[in-house]
This record gives structure tokens, sequence and C-alpha cells, in this order.
């Protein structure tokens, strides 16, 4: 998959950091690069494009994931983990709608009907 981080500044809603877009590894493993501190932004790294034709609408729950990147944080020491990202598959492998139904994936729940409960 291809991602990319940006950070927004709270009060203008201009970016204030964009990185170039990366490609995941085979494992979906990425590590972007960035200097300075960016206590007054909000940085997500975003969902860019899919590799699998199969498999590439970003969903709502999975398109983003929130950063902090400032010293500010009380987290110590340069390295950061952003939360999973994920595209939905555009047909789900049997038994997977009520497992992530069951998990709290919302969005299934029009696609399940009776199969939600």
């Amino acid at each position: 998959a291809t991602v990319k981080l940006e950070c927004t500044n709270r009060t203008s809603e201009k970016f204030t950091f964009q990185s170039p877009e990366i490609t995941t590894d085979a494992r979906g493993s990425y590590k972007i690069e960035v200097t300075g501190d960016y206590e007054d932004s909000d940085c997500d790294v975003n969902l860019v494009k899919s590799p699998r034709a199969d498999c590439n609408d970003p969903t709502e729950a999975w398109r983003k994931a929130r950063v902090e990147l400032t010293a500010l944080d009380g987290v110590t020491g340069p390295i950061r983990f952003a939360n999973n990202l994920g595209f939905k598959k555009k047909e789900a492998l049997p038994g997977c709608k009520k497992v992530l139904t069951d998990m709290g994936y919302y969005e299934l729940k029009d696609e399940l009907g009776s199969e939600a409960v």
C-alpha cells in the first residue's frame, strides 16, 4: 500500500508537514522520517492507494491514524507508531462479516441484515 503523513495546524488548518508518498513493504510496514516539533498540529498517516484492485476501499475506520509528533506528549525517544490502517475487500471472505460486526465495525450492518444478530 501507499501511505502519506500530513500535519495540519489546528488553528489555521494549513499543512505544516507533508511527507512524500511511501510504499509499504511486503508486511505492510513503513518508516517516515520527520524533523521538527508539531505540537500545534494534528498529524495523520493516511492511506493513499492499495496495490490490489480487489481490496482498495479505504474504510472510514482504518483510512488514517493519528500520530503525536511533539516532544511534549510524554513519550520519550524519537520513534512513534501509528495504529493499523486498512482497506476493505470488495467481496468479504466467508465468515468475516459477522466477525467484523462483532468487533464493532458497524459499516457492515446494512450488508449483513439478519446475520448481524
